[in-house]
């Protein structure tokens, strides 16, 4: 399926629904976030950098995420001051409920969140969050939020060694008409406005919205971490973004970094 030539990542489109905000749009470029790390001084909060391709997009723990013709993939440039404890994790959460609340709308309620940063329709991965940071001598973090969203198939990714297309899901797999740039404008501004509470409040107004977006909340998991594997019931996530899991003695412990998987299944 070809993208139609007036879905075409467009500045003046964007600009319609969001006009204070610097927009970056490159035709292929190696990663939307490492573009704006290396141009860190060019940039004021809410700048967004999207592209049509990558061909090193990146995601959590060192995987590429393939990023073939057609897709959203676009980063969001935020500068913070350490007046308080920011934990990328729970930042990546709370970016998390607000792309997920907008999609929702879109296709009846159907994704769902894993923690940390993935967004699923069943069991088949839609769209991912890569938070990268760098901390300045004046105690302020630059921080670059990435985001790809799984728009339409491309015959590319059977192609591609390392992709396993029954992994993996598409919008246009739920609704035909997606206009992109509109989408991107919408993620941004309430993306934009969430960052606000959150530089305010952290993730505590975010915690009931992620946990009804929640894939495992109540439910038998596994979580991988380093090289341990930890079971129980996953009971949701505190304050700091951590998830929380009830063991067979019925403590609760927390995890800060980890990969959750089903009784036979890496998810």
């Amino acid at each position: 399926m070809l993208l139609q030539q007036n879905n075409l990542l467009n500045k003046q489109k964007i600009q319609k629904y969001i006009n204070n905000i610097n927009i970056i749009i490159l035709n292929s470029v190696n990663s939307t976030n490492q573009y704006m790390l290396d141009n860190l001084s060019k940039l004021k909060s809410g700048d967004i950098c999207l592209a049509e391709t990558q061909s090193e997009g990146r995601g959590r723990r060192g995987h590429k995420w393939f990023s073939p013709f057609g897709n959203i993939y676009f980063s969001i440039y935020w500068k913070f001051f350490l007046k308080n404890t920011i934990t990328t994790i729970g930042l990546s959460l709370t970016i998390g409920v607000v792309i997920a609340e907008i999609l929702n709308k879109k296709i009846n309620k159907k994704i769902k969140l894993k923690w940390p940063n993935d967004l699923y329709i069943n069991n088949k991965k839609l769209a991912g969050i890569l938070i990268e940071s760098i901390k300045k001598n004046d105690n302020s973090l630059h921080t670059i939020i990435g985001i790809g969203i799984n728009i339409e198939k491309n015959k590319n990714n059977i192609k591609n060694k390392n992709f396993t297309n029954n992994n993996w899901t598409y919008l246009k797999e739920k609704i035909k008409n997606i206009e992109r740039n509109e989408l991107i404008a919408n993620i941004t501004q309430e993306i934009i406005k969430s960052i606000i509470i959150f530089e305010k409040n952290g993730l505590k107004p975010f915690i009931n919205r992620w946990i009804i977006l929640d894939k495992f909340f109540n439910k038998n998991i596994n979580i991988l971490t380093n090289n341990s594997i930890n079971s129980g019931i996953e009971r949701g996530i505190n304050n700091y973004g951590e998830l929380l899991l009830e063991n067979s003695y019925g403590k609760i412990n927390s995890y800060i970094n980890g990969k959750i998987f089903n009784t036979n299944k890496l998810l």
